[in-house]
């Protein structure tokens, strides 16, 4: 090799070290962690939202793509709750609650009129609500459409002149007409052996 010549290995050296100060100006070194190689293009860049541009030194491959973002939460329901319907305070503009077979003392009951007294609704869920007719008698029932139906094995207490008189309840329905409710219950008095007990009525709303 002549004298004043440079070497292969200080030619590589020198062009490294060029490399390495052109990568130090560079933004992508400092951002993105670019690693410069001696022997070759510069590898990628760690990948942003969407995946990072190749090394601005040359020759690496594009950086991994970053992750997409998690969507948005799921929306709220836009259907309406059956039950809405249902609720409110309601006053039986007519009906009846007769008993059939009952007497106690030796006395009859006697049927008793429902006109002028209330019967309030309220929610449970979006399907189920619960009625209070006086302060003994709440009784959960499932709404669909127009129609509330009464669970099995529910007991409504009555006040009569001779007191509380419990009815344990075989069927109560409930049915929506053009803002009105109708109302049919069947039952038992389980202390009177032989006492069956039927009411229905019909309802208007008169507060929500």
């Amino acid at each position: 090799m002549s004298a004043g010549a440079t070497s292969p290995t200080k030619a590589r050296s020198i062009r490294c070290v060029k490399k390495l100060r052109r990568s130090a100006r560079s933004l992508w070194f400092v951002v993105l962690g670019t690693a410069v190689s001696c022997g070759g293009g510069g590898s990628g860049g760690t990948g942003a939202a969407g995946g990072s541009a190749a090394s601005a030194s040359g020759g690496g491959a594009p950086g991994a793509g970053g992750g997409r973002g998690e969507g948005g939460a799921a929306g709220g329901s836009g259907a309406g709750s059956v039950a809405e319907a249902f609720l409110g305070t309601w006053t039986f503009d007519s009906g009846n609650l007769t008993p059939s077979g009952c007497a106690i003392g030796g006395a009859t009951l006697p049927s008793l009129p429902l006109t002028g007294r209330t019967l309030v609704i309220t929610d449970i869920d979006a399907t189920h609500v619960t009625s209070a007719f006086g302060p003994s008698c709440n009784i959960g029932f499932a709404v669909a459409s127009t129609i509330g139906t009464a669970a099995a094995g529910q007991t409504c207490g009555v006040m009569l002149s001779s007191g509380i008189v419990n009815i344990a309840v075989s069927a109560w329905t409930f049915t929506l007409s053009s803002g009105s409710l109708a109302t049919d219950m069947a039952g038992n008095v389980p202390l009177l052996p032989g006492c069956a007990v039927a009411g229905a009525g019909s309802l208007t709303k008169t507060s929500p």
